[in-house]
């Protein structure tokens, strides 16, 4: 994987995913999320262990990863990387 286009083709429904690096949600990092519904713009995330009470597994709803400009994404086979005005905001790796 090299692109957002790729980045977008592998999220889908039952992916996991593992936050590595979060610059504002520090709680975050550490945690699995896994893809419930994928859209053009963005994915929803779910708890895939259920511990999360706001998370609605039924409807596929969660907290949601908006795609931002694909300059503003960094992409390869072990997981992706969001910036936003040339820094760092989020990292993620592919568990499955």
């Amino acid at each position: 994987m090299k692109t957002l286009v790729d980045l977008k083709r592998y999220l889908h429904r039952g992916i996991i995913i593992k936050c590595v690096y979060s610059r504002w949600y520090q709680g975050n990092v550490g945690k699995l999320r896994e893809v419930t519904k994928a859209q053009s713009n963005g994915v929803f995330l779910t708890d895939p262990e259920g511990l999360r009470a706001n998370f609605d597994r039924q409807r596929g709803m969660g907290s949601f990863l908006k795609f931002p400009p694909a300059s503003n994404v960094e992409v390869d086979n072990n997981g992706f990387k969001i910036y936003e005005k040339g820094k760092l905001i989020f990292e993620y790796r592919f568990i499955n």
